[in-house]
């Protein structure tokens, strides 16, 4: 019988609830638990205390991590957990639920997630960190950045380019070939005709830039 790999969930909300579903359902880790800065009762998971209480009792070498943490229009917190524990030289699971379609050409980074339903297509690359959330779809030759989350229901058409730590709202849909900067925010439901810039929130149908971040 295989040996269970060791992991630690960082996060305690709602993302971390489905990441624990999905590891039970994985049945590959032996999860030991999740820490977040107070105990939010995630079911048959122990709390394991704080940052620092994961820092001084498990090492690098014996532990993966989990981001538990995703972002309801900012990414900001969930690149901050990545590079915090990263620096500090621990290595990030990625996940694939298995009713997920992943293409065999395509690439995911390290510690990224791709949720039930979620389907990425040819020639996609994802990058380190990255969420493709709930029955969302990456179509072929996208690039998706580092740090990004590809909300539920979003549509990436074709050759599209999202940049690293970029939100992309539920539902929404990006037309083929466009270019969505870093740091941006596309509000939920949008329809993005035109490239975006670095830093910019968009939102409506057509999506419109609002202000800068």
């Amino acid at each position: 019988m295989m040996k269970k790999k060791k992991a630690i969930i960082i996060g305690g909300g709602g993302h971390a609830r489905v990441i624990s579903e999905l590891l039970r359902l994985l049945d590959v880790h032996e999860v030991l638990g999740y820490i977040d800065n107070e105990d939010k009762k995630i079911a048959a998971l122990p709390y394991l205390g704080n940052d620092s209480s994961l820092t001084d009792t498990y090492r690098p070498e014996d532990v993966f991590l989990i981001n538990g943490i995703a972002s309801a229009d900012n990414v900001s917190l969930h690149f901050s957990v990545y590079e915090k524990f990263y620096k500090k030289g621990y290595a990030f699971e990625t996940l694939f639920h298995p009713s997920s379609v992943v293409s065999e050409s395509s690439v995911c980074g390290k510690g990224s997630q791709v949720l039930a339903r979620a389907v990425i297509n040819t020639n996609a690359a994802i990058g380190n960190n990255v969420i493709i959330n709930t029955g969302a779809i990456i179509e072929h030759d996208c690039v998706i950045g580092a740090h990004s989350h590809v909300s539920s229901g979003s549509v990436i058409s074709g050759s599209v380019t999202v940049g690293e730590r970029t939100h992309i709202g539920c539902g929404s849909t990006i037309i083929q070939g466009i270019k969505i900067g870093a740091g941006c925010t596309i509000g939920a439901g949008s329809l993005v005709l035109k490239d975006i810039p670095d830093g910019t929130l968009a939102f409506g149908v057509p999506a419109k830039v609002q202000k800068k971040s």
